[in-house]
């Protein structure tokens, strides 16, 4: 196990650093060790990279999904105009901090819901980030496009984590990656807060909360209380009104809130990304760009430019040299008469056409 002693929740502490590094002098140490970058850190950092490698590895096994999309990053001038939207890949340094907090998060959950196990379940809530398992359609339909790649996918239960696994390693450093990572994760269920321990899909958790630093949510905050509570009361013989929190607070009303707040903040976050691509696409038009196809319908192929973590549509309106017809089952654009054919991963030359920033569309232009 990554933890062989027995691990108990039982009084609070506080952290004193003594010291601070960056991400990029961490990433330094770790991964391109320079004389320059070696100091006061280096032999521990060195120790916890091993050690979070060997988590992270144990992890996958126990059921863990190796989830490495590469994120979207918009770089702006000083007057906020985007300049660049760069593709952003979580590197060694990410996965180190990620391993320690999530065994934080693990053991945390795992104790709580011991300790409640034992008499005091009725009468303490909890806040858990739960993670459903991803909805049979969505993974019927993942698995057809990517048996259509050349992948096999297992679509059994019990075999879920594994196929998601290979056919993400099998696509690593392929024309597909991309787009096999994207609509992998297109396929999972959003993760929720809830009072009852279901479970984390993903990370193959049977018990997980999350009050590790950075605390960017607010549930966050209410899992400080909640333990800070919990420690204070262990022992004591005060009692609560089930389901209640400090101050009457109905926990399984707030973490349903909570959770809808959170697709709120979700889809503005999306919506803002939306915003600036178009915003930087504006300033493309007219120029040519390699890319790849990173979707299709029967309206038209979605690519994705290289350079750029842009994406964008080719009507199939806007092709004249043919008359296009999309194969639901085979996720194929097939010519009626010169027979190309357009399918997830394929490389294609296009133009920039139109960036309309009202409707915050990209219209893209397909070139010989």
């Amino acid at each position: 196990n990554s933890v062989r002693s027995p691990w108990v929740l039982s009084e609070t502490s506080s952290v004193r650093p003594w010291g601070s590094i960056t991400w990029w002098t961490c990433f330094r140490l770790v991964v391109l060790p320079d004389i320059h970058a070696m100091g006061l850190y280096h032999d521990d950092l060195l120790v916890y990279d091993q050690l979070a490698k060997k988590m992270r590895a144990d992890r996958m096994k126990k059921g863990g999904i190796s989830f490495e999309s590469t994120s979207a990053k918009v770089l702006l001038d000083k007057e906020g105009h985007p300049t660049d939207i760069k593709g952003e890949t979580s590197h060694t340094t990410h996965q180190l901090i990620e391993e320690f907090a999530l065994l934080a998060n693990r053991l945390v959950a795992e104790s709580i819901n011991k300790d409640l196990k034992k008499g005091q379940k009725n009468s303490f809530p909890f806040i858990y980030r739960t993670h459903d398992e991803p909805d049979p359609q969505r993974i019927a339909d993942f698995a057809q496009l990517v048996r259509h790649l050349g992948y096999s996918f297992d679509t059994a239960p019990e075999a879920l984590p594994h196929s998601y696994n290979k056919v993400l390693l099998e696509s690593k450093n392929t024309p597909y990656e991309s787009v096999i990572q994207i609509m992998s994760i297109r396929t999972m269920s959003q993760a929720l807060y809830t009072t009852a321990p279901k479970g984390h899909f993903g990370l193959g958790f049977s018990f997980y909360t999350h009050f590790t630093s950075p605390i960017r949510r607010y549930p966050d905050v209410l899992v400080h209380r909640l333990l800070l509570d919990f420690l204070g009361k262990k022992e004591g013989s005060e009692q609560k009104t089930p389901d209640k929190g400090e101050q009457g607070l109905d926990y399984e009303q707030l973490v349903r809130h909570l959770s809808a707040r959170e697709r709120l903040a979700v889809e503005a976050e999306r919506a803002s990304f939306q915003v600036k691509q178009v915003l930087f696409m504006k300033t493309l038009e007219g120029k040519a760009f390699d890319g790849v196809v990173s979707g299709l319908t029967d309206r038209g192929l979605y690519v994705m430019l290289k350079a750029h973590r842009c994406e964008g549509m080719v009507r199939l309106s806007d092709i004249v040299e043919d008359t296009y017809v999309f194969d639901n089952k085979t996720h194929t654009l097939v010519g009626k008469k010169n027979k190309r054919s357009f399918t997830i991963g394929t490389e294609v030359r296009i133009q920039v056409k139109h960036a309309d920033i009202e409707k915050r569309l990209v219209d893209l232009t397909l070139l010989p």
